[in-house]
């Protein structure tokens, strides 16, 4: 059976980008876009790791493992910030190089 999508409809933000048909500005609201969408994935994954440390402090019984359990979750939250930090600061790079571009194309 083939599925139709022909009742989907736009989100408020997408339509407002595709209604605009200026590409400077379309390639300026994905790149927010984007920022926004990390930044929030950022603070939920921040929200599951504290949830997940709460969880191992209140459930395991054994001090040791509960240390060392919490050390490696620590260390992967490090990794996770450290790569957040980069993602963020690269798309920060390109949205300055877009405007930058923008500016000098008026």
């Amino acid at each position: 059976m083939e599925k139709k999508f022909s009742n989907l409809q736009p989100t408020d933000k997408n339509e407002k980008i595709f209604k605009n048909n200026n590409p400077k500005k379309n390639q300026d609201s994905l790149i927010s876009d984007i920022k926004e969408s990390l930044e929030e994935t950022i603070e939920n994954t921040l929200s599951m790791y504290k949830n997940f440390i709460f969880s191992i402090e209140s459930t395991l019984g054994d001090q040791n493992l509960k240390n060392e359990s919490i050390d490696l979750i620590n260390k992967s939250l490090e990794e996770f910030r450290y790569h957040s930090e980069i993602t963020q600061n690269k798309l920060s790079k390109i949205q300055d190089i877009q405007i930058q571009k923008n500016n000098e194309e008026e």
